[in-house]
């Protein structure tokens, strides 16, 4: 049995813990996104540093990468972004390519579950459902905090 003293120095050690270093700061503030070409995080892997902080529309292409491009089976975005996937590249959707939406940390384990169901009221014709295996070319993340009402994304 613990003594009184180990419990106060155990409970003292669980309320105390270490600030924040200085690279945890700089990766809340820097998400990225890890993509796999396997369901459950397997196969190929490939990290996209930094996805808030992207150059020009904020716009991230998935066929720029032949080892992941259109084999994206798991989407997991680091804490702190919020991510929405495209069909077609450029992050553009149309009557054929819906946005896949939001995904938060820690992401989409198993993109084969995941379908446009809940964008699309007419489930027919070129609204056909769709699932999201295999078929993700683009995405675009934000800060939720920061941007809180930042509709581009839900377009």
């Amino acid at each position: 049995m613990l003594s009184f003293l180990a419990i106060i120095a155990l409970s003292a050690a669980v309320v105390h813990s270490a600030p924040f270093t200085e690279y945890e700061y700089w990766k809340i503030s820097h998400p990225g996104v890890l993509v796999t070409t396997e369901i459950n995080w397997q196969g190929a892997k490939r990290y996209f540093p930094d996805v808030l902080h992207s150059s020009g529309s904020g716009c991230i292409s998935i066929l720029a990468y032949s080892d992941v491009a259109n084999k994206v089976s798991s989407f997991g975005p680091d804490i702190g972004a919020e991510c929405w996937l495209y069909t077609d590249d450029g992050c553009v959707s149309g009557p054929n390519s819906q946005p896949f939406g939001p995904i938060f940390n820690p992401g989409v384990s198993d993109m084969t579950a995941w379908t446009n169901s809940m964008y699309l009221n007419n489930q027919t014709g070129e609204n056909a459902l769709r699932n999201f295996n295999d078929k993700v070319a683009s995405f675009r993340c934000i800060n939720p905090a920061t941007n809180p009402k930042d509709t581009a994304l839900r377009a």
